[in-house]
C-alpha cells in the first residue's frame, strides 16, 4: 500500500535550486524513499506537513548532493591537487543513502512518551499518549 508523500518535486525545487527532468524522476523516487524513512519514527504523524515536507526535502537534497560529490561510496574525506593547489573535503553522507540529520530525528521523536493501561473490568487497554 502506497502512502503519500510528505513532499513534491516542486517543493524541492522550490527551496533548493531547479530540476532538469532527469533529475526529476530520480527525485520522485527519493521523495517516495525519504517519506518512507519518515514514518519509520513513531512520532511523525503528531507534526505539521511543513515540517514532514521540510524534513523529506533535507533528506533529498542531502542525498542528491553526496550523489554529485563524485567521491567513492563510504568516502569520508577526498582530496583533489593540481600542481601546488589542492582542495579537500569531508562528505557528510558519503554514501548517497537517504538519513535524517540527527536534529531531525531529534524533532520525530521528541515529547512521544506513550504509557498505556488495562481496564480490568472491561478488559479495554486505554492508550495514553504525553505526545
Amino acid at each position: 500500500m502506497a502512502s503519500e508523500p510528505f513532499a513534491t518535486c516542486e517543493d524541492l525545487a522550490a527551496s533548493w535550486r531547479p530540476l532538469d527532468e532527469t533529475e526529476r524522476v530520480k527525485v520522485g523516487k527519493l521523495i517516495d524513499y525519504a517519506s518512507d524513512l519518515i514514518r519509520t519514527y513513531s512520532g511523525w504523524r503528531t507534526d505539521s506537513a511543513t515540517t514532514l515536507e521540510r524534513i523529506c526535502c533535507s533528506v533529498v537534497r542531502l542525498t542528491m548532493e553526496s550523489d554529485a560529490n563524485g567521491a567513492p561510496a563510504g568516502a569520508s574525506n577526498m582530496t583533489q591537487t593540481a600542481g601546488a593547489f589542492s582542495k579537500s573535503f569531508a562528505f557528510s553522507n558519503a554514501s548517497g543513502d537517504p538519513r535524517l540529520w540527527p536534529s531531525e530525528e531529534a524533532q520525530l521523536r521528541r515529547n512521544r512518551n506513550r504509557y498505556g493501561s488495562l481496564d480490568m473490568m472491561s478488559g479495554t487497554l486505554v492508550d495514553h499518549d504525553q505526545g
